[in-house]
């Protein structure tokens, strides 16, 4: 039993350290569209949008989601494969974007958080990007 508590806090801990230093951060502005820069020049041409799977990888990767979730196994958190099957979009954007907002409000949440004893922290993540991280796991389930 110690040995459990143990293993579960060192993973609380191992958790917001990679949270804190992955999730936080403004991004970065373009300078000409901030107001600086020269404004003479010509600019190169926006790169092509990638497809929101691959935007989605970005944000679960650089948001610190792969510290607690991984597409095929548990770890701290619950595996993520199929997880479209099991939830709506609309709850997987909501759990993401309000973690703890969805603890009170949702069943499903709270037996979650019950079941793996570990509160999903809230990393900041947009509608957009949380859109963004379902077309990832989606993607990802299908392979």
């Amino acid at each position: 039993m110690r040995g459990k508590i143990q293993s579960t806090i060192l993973s609380l801990t191992i958790c917001g350290f990679l949270m804190t230093g992955c999730a936080g951060g403004d991004r970065e502005e373009n300078n000409a569209a901030a107001g600086g820069g020269n404004s003479g020049l010509s600019q190169a041409p926006a790169p092509e949008a990638s497809d929101p799977a691959t935007e989605g990888e970005e944000v679960f990767q650089s948001k610190g989601c792969v510290a607690c979730h991984r597409i095929g196994s548990r770890l701290v958190g619950p595996d993520l494969a199929n997880v479209a099957d099991r939830r709506t979009r609309e709850w997987i954007v909501a759990m993401i974007t309000s973690p703890d907002s969805m603890v009170r409000a949702d069943e499903t949440a709270r037996a979650l958080l019950a079941e793996y004893s570990v509160p999903m922290p809230n990393a900041r993540v947009t509608p957009e990007e949380a859109g963004q991280i379902f077309e990832y796991l989606v993607r990802e389930s299908g392979k």
